[in-house]
């Protein structure tokens, strides 16, 4: 791990990784907890991007209380996270080997 934090509704990552693991404290009002035999699902709690320019458009969901966010093993020079107000978590940043 290179580097942690926290974030509440909205960060943007600038430490440069292979993968980021965002973790949800808490999730928006309008997102519904629901248990699958066991896991957590938080359908569409919010959305990650890589950091790359254009390629936010090309966002992808954080659907879990744990999310492991990584881009075909390449190296990403950072990240975006969004949940909206009431949204909040914790990041951090892995160089893999």
């Amino acid at each position: 791990m290179t580097d942690e934090g926290d974030f509440d509704g909205s960060v943007a990552i600038t430490v440069p990784a292979d993968l980021y693991v965002v973790s949800l404290t808490s999730v928006p009002d309008h997102v519904a907890d629901r248990n699958t035999d066991g896991p957590q699902w938080r359908p569409r709690a919010g959305w990650w991007a890589p950091l790359n320019g254009t390629f936010v458009a090309d966002h992808r969901y954080l659907n879990h209380v744990d999310n492991h966010c990584a881009d075909n093993g390449r190296r990403m020079p950072g990240a975006l996270v969004y949940t909206g107000p009431g949204g909040a978590g914790h990041w951090q940043a892995w160089i893999l080997t």
